[in-house]
């Protein structure tokens, strides 16, 4: 079976100040949930350069619920997220924010609609606010590289919800790992909304065996009910990303298992190509 995940087109435009800019993205992939126009736009925003290192951006763009879940699709290192941010995060909202960096220091600070997909006007507000730190930016990549991250997302939509989320990642060569850790006590993710007590966290690793060929692998736990700690979903993934091109044109190759003591056990094997023309 071929299942084409994301198909869409931007335009990308700056005034003549150089310092503002827009961007529409359209996608024309219809989803069963939502109407045509719902999930005609993604990225649409206006976005103003104060610096270097500030930006102002207003219009809907992806939350930073989580480390993983701000990440683009064309940035994972699996063809799919782990549980905590596809539950969690890997959402877009409309909404003004300020991102920006520093030596030591990188934030990103956003109010938002709590409404997804244009699905209704305003059913609430959402605060969303991470921050990482780069302890070893000072030593030139002598020690590798060290991203150490927190934030939280709160906000209501028909009930209130928060999620507090943590990151770890290091990267010394060829060699890389991620941790992520999440509990929601609701949430409004990219999966939907609910008023459900969840937690979870993920371990991956990289290793780049070459400047065109990585290996990958990953273990996710996620309970998707405290209330019922007794059902949790584990996936244990391994795969291989082939870059023709980088990230504009990628061949990967992935497997999961995935442990689920409530629904069954099952395996996958994904093949997936990645093209940005």
């Amino acid at each position: 079976m071929i299942h084409y995940d994301i198909l869409e087109s931007r335009l990308h435009g700056t005034f003549r100040n150089h310092k503002t800019s827009f961007v529409i993205t359209t996608r024309y992939l219809p989803q069963s949930e939502f109407k045509f126009m719902q999930n005609l736009f993604s990225d649409t925003f206006l976005r103003h350069r104060f610096s270097k290192k500030a930006v102002l951006t207003l219009g809907n763009t992806r939350t930073h619920t989580g480390e993983e879940g701000s990440w683009s699709e064309l940035l994972i290192p699996f063809y799919t997220r782990s549980q905590i941010s596809n539950q969690f995060g890997n959402i877009r909202k409309l909404g003004v924010r300020l991102s920006g960096e520093t030596k030591y220091i990188d934030y990103d600070i956003a109010g938002n609609t709590s409404g997804t997909y244009f699905t209704s006007f305003f059913p609430g507000a959402e605060f969303c606010g991470w921050v990482n730190f780069k302890p070893l930016s000072g030593t030139s990549g002598k020690y590798g590289s060290l991203k150490v991250g927190a934030g939280i997302t709160v906000g209501r939509r028909h009930f209130d919800y928060n999620n507090i989320g943590a990151y770890i990642g290091y990267r010394y060569k060829k060699f890389k790992v991620d941790f992520e850790c999440a509990n929601g006590d609701g949430y409004n993710g990219r999966l939907g909304s609910a008023n459900i007590h969840a937690r979870g966290y993920y371990t991956t690793l990289y290793y780049d065996i070459h400047k065109k060929v990585q290996l990958v692998a990953r273990y996710d736990s996620f309970t998707p009910n405290c209330n019922d700690s007794d059902h949790q979903t584990r996936e244990y993934s391994a795969g291989c990303n082939y870059f023709i091109k980088g990230q504009a044109l990628k061949l990967m190759l992935n497997y999961v298992f995935r442990e689920d003591n409530l629904a069954g056990n099952s395996h996958r094997i994904i093949i997936g190509t990645q093209v940005v023309l």
